[in-house]
C-alpha cells in the first residue's frame, strides 16, 4: 500500500512540476511597411489536449468466476493536460457487481492514470494509458466482511470531436486485480475484480 501511495504522489508532482514550466513563448517576426519596420509578437506553445471532465458509463462482461455476473458502473475523471500530448489522470467511480445470490457487491475504484494522446487538431483523438486504483469493496455475503483492494489497468479510448470543447468517447479497459479483497472467513474466496471494461460517455476541454 505505501508503495502505491509513493507512486501517486511521485506521479501527481511530477504533473505539478511540468504545468508549471508551460510558460508562453514568444518569436518575433519583422514586418516590412513602407515608412519604417515593426516587431510583431506573436504567442506560440505546445500543443495539449487541455484540461477535460469526463463522465463515462461502464460495462463489464461477467468474468466468469462463481462469484460475480455483469457489472455497470459510473465514472467521473478529471484530466490534467502535460505538453505536448501526455495527461495525468484522477478518477472516482461506482460500480454494482451482479451475483449469482441475493447480495450483490458495489465497489467504489478511486485512481489514478497517464495516458498519451494522438496530437494535432483532428476530428478523431485516440488515448492510451495505465494506471492504478484503490478499490473500495461494500459486500458482506452471509455476514462476511471483504477488505479493500487494489487493481491496475491499461486503457485505450477513441475520441470523436462534436465541438470545440465536447467530445464522444468510446473505449476499452483492461484491469487487473495486484491485491485481491480478502474474506474475514478463511472458508470463503477472495474476490477479483478482473476483465474487460467497455466505456462510453463524453468529455468536456477546459
Amino acid at each position: 500500500m505505501n508503495r502505491v501511495l509513493s507512486f501517486m504522489t511521485v506521479v501527481l508532482v511530477t504533473a505539478a512540476v511540468a504545468r508549471a514550466e508551460e510558460l508562453p513563448r514568444h518569436a518575433a517576426s519583422i514586418v516590412a511597411d513602407d515608412a519604417n519596420a515593426r516587431v510583431v509578437q506573436r504567442e506560440s506553445r505546445y500543443y495539449a489536449p487541455g484540461d477535460q471532465f469526463s463522465i463515462h458509463f461502464s460495462f463489464l462482461p461477467s468474468p466468469g468466476d462463481d462469484v460475480f455476473e455483469d457489472a455497470y458502473g459510473l465514472r467521473g475523471e478529471y484530466k490534467i493536460a502535460l505538453p505536448p500530448s501526455f495527461s495525468v489522470n484522477l478518477h472516482a467511480a461506482v460500480e454494482q457487481w451482479s451475483t449469482d445470490g441475493t447480495d450483490d457487491a458495489n465497489m467504489y475504484p478511486l485512481g489514478i492514470s497517464l495516458s498519451a494522446y494522438t496530437a494535432g487538431d483532428r476530428p478523431l483523438m485516440l488515448e492510451a494509458g495505465v494506471g492504478l486504483q484503490y478499490q473500495i469493496v461494500s459486500f458482506e455475503p452471509a455476514g462476511v466482511d471483504y477488505d479493500n483492494g487494489i487493481g491496475a489497468t491499461v486503457h485505450g479510448i477513441l475520441r470523436i470531436r462534436l465541438g470545440d470543447s465536447t467530445s464522444f468517447d468510446v473505449g476499452a479497459v483492461y484491469r487487473a486485480s495486484l491485491l485481491d479483497s480478502e474474506a474475514s472467513d478463511s472458508t470463503f474466496e477472495d474476490l477479483k475484480f478482473d476483465g474487460i471494461e467497455i466505456r462510453t460517455g463524453f468529455s468536456w476541454l477546459f
